[in-house]
């Protein structure tokens, strides 16, 4: 894959050094977008199918206000003159001169040309398009000429802002796919980014990095497209790499349905003959002498029969199992429906400067349905996420007070160093007997709530009945009177502000003795029997 991006890379560089591609236009001026397509005439003298010229003329006059010419070429060189009778002059040529150094066709190619201003009551303007493509073999020509013939397109007047503003309006139809496709680029990316950890999230970059190579041949074959580069060829070659590349993206649907094993030999053999296909096209671009339509009906071709053999690996699985066809298939099967659609558009109803017209639906209902299921998987995640830690929660703590249980007081370390404090509610009783459930568990999580301000940093347990537990690291006695006085005096200020349930509480504290205490059981033993005797004198 190294030495093919290289390639790719040499490739793209000597096609923008190319200047046979390019074309020049002068512009400026302020009228409507409106089609020109009526009063020309064909030329018969300069016009010739086995030479694979095109020419048409147009008379036109003062009252015309005549500004700028807008129209759209595939793989034609354009040559325009004006004629006021007294000398013909050049108004604009496109792919007769400059140096050629990879490629022998342009492409899709954006044409704005201004007219300027004739004194003279009448002018005619002569347009003539030629095939990029000329071979040494005059019978060759004459077969290309006739199994591929130039177009007359469609011409509009206008200056070179309303045409070009025009012109993406009409092509929305082909911006708004690509523009939701970015859009679930950028989804699928987040989604890569929140889940990274996850092996499965490796998906979403795998399906990310495939919405990526399909934006931009979508976009390089788009009337939008053909604004970004004045090398036409440059934009040609580059979205008929990514068809190439565009197999690579076939197999891993194949892996995500199942179908493929990287551990298959088919499966490695098809990446060895995709990686070929890619040098063939890059090699294929150096040949000045082969036509680069051919290059695109080969890549056409390789792309349906993968297209054929996945139909077959998914029919001979859903059938053969299931009996029936889930989404992804039936989506795969739309977007393999609509790429082979435009192969034999292209391929037998001549050249078109919108190649991917079917597939882009199929492309884009592909990616929304991923986008959907990374959501689902998303928030099944969380859901299970959320409900493993309520369970563990379950387990592990008290659901009134949110304190540690019991259970996990009995599994802390034994340390040399810490201290435990244990408190009592000893009115609670009576605040069940005088004020109900609801004043007992309010005392409760206000009391539970008391120590966790106190002892931010120590874990705090919910033992049984009303009692609690703090264990903590080592510190002094000063510093263990100050906080049970704190507390206290908390205490004291929730009583104030309580109008029913008055709190009162019993403490003790002490140290671990390794001498005395043989396990944290012996210590809370211990402080147990001192708590009892407190609140019981309380």
């Amino acid at each position: 894959m190294i030495f093919a991006t290289v390639f790719i890379a040499f490739s793209l560089f000597l096609s923008s050094r190319s200047t046979k591609w390019t074309h020049q236009s002068f512009f400026k001026a302020v009228s409507p977008w409106s089609k020109l397509n009526s009063g020309w005439i064909i030329d018969g003298e300069t016009s010739s199918i086995q030479d694979g010229k095109l020419s048409i003329k147009r008379v036109f006059s003062q009252n015309d206000c005549l500004k700028e010419l807008f129209f759209i070429t595939h793989n034609q060189n354009v040559f325009m003159t004006i004629d006021d009778g007294s000398e013909t002059r050049t108004l604009y040529s496109s792919g007769y001169s400059g140096k050629q150094l990879i490629g022998s066709e342009s492409g899709n190619a954006i044409h704005v040309v201004k007219i300027p201003e004739c004194r003279v009551p009448r002018f005619v303007i002569t347009i003539q398009f030629k095939k990029n493509f000329t071979s040494k073999n005059e019978q060759f020509n004459r077969w290309y000429y006739q199994m591929f013939r130039g177009t007359i397109p469609t011409i509009y007047i206008g200056n070179e802002d309303t045409c070009i503003s025009s012109c993406i309006l009409k092509s929305l139809y082909q911006v708004i796919p690509i523009v939701l496709q970015l859009i679930s680029a950028g989804i699928i990316l987040i989604f890569y980014f929140v889940n990274h950890k996850n092996m499965k999230s490796r998906r979403c970059l795998h399906i990310f990095w495939f919405t990526m190579i399909t934006t931009i041949c979508l976009l390089c074959e788009s009337h939008i497209g053909f604004l970004f580069s004045q090398n036409t060829f440059s934009l040609y070659l580059l979205s008929s790499l990514f068809i190439a590349i565009r197999p690579s993206a076939f197999m891993f649907l194949l892996q995500e349905k199942k179908l493929l094993s990287k551990d298959e030999r088919i499966y490695k053999l098809l990446n060895l003959i995709i990686l070929a296909n890619i040098f063939i096209t890059c090699v294929l671009s150096f040949c000045t002498f082969i036509p680069f339509t051919f290059v695109r009906i080969y890549l056409l071709a390789f792309n349906f029969i993968l297209d054929c053999y996945g139909i077959i690996l998914i029919f001979s699985d859903s059938f053969s199992i299931k009996a029936t066809l889930d989404v992804l298939d039936v989506l795969i099967l739309i977007n393999m429906a609509g790429f082979t659609i435009d192969m034999v558009r292209q391929i037998f109803f001549g050249d078109s400067t919108d190649l991917f017209f079917f597939t882009r639906i199929g492309i884009l209902f592909l990616y929304i349905f991923y986008i959907f299921n990374a959501i689902q998987d998303f928030f099944n995640k969380e859901l299970v996420k959320a409900r493993s830690e309520t369970l563990k929660n379950a387990t592990e703590r008290d659901m009134l007070t949110g304190c540690l249980n019991f259970y996990n007081m009995e599994k802390q370390e034994i340390k040399n160093d810490f201290v435990m404090f244990l408190f009592n509610i000893t009115n609670i009783d009576s605040i069940f007997s005088e004020n109900g459930q609801n004043e007992k568990n309010n005392a409760l999580r206000s009391f539970a709530q008391i120590l966790k301000i106190e002892f931010l940093k120590d874990s705090i347990y919910k033992l049984y009945s009303a009692k609690f537990g703090v264990i903590g690291s080592n510190r002094s006695n000063e510093i263990c009177e100050k906080q049970i006085q704190d507390i206290v005096m908390n205490v004291e200020g929730y009583n104030k502000l309580s109008m029913n349930s008055k709190i009162k509480i019993a403490y003790t504290y002490g140290r671990f003795d390794a001498a005395t205490d043989t396990n944290l059981d012996g210590l809370y033993s211990r402080l147990l029997v001192d708590l009892h005797k407190k609140s019981v004198g309380i």
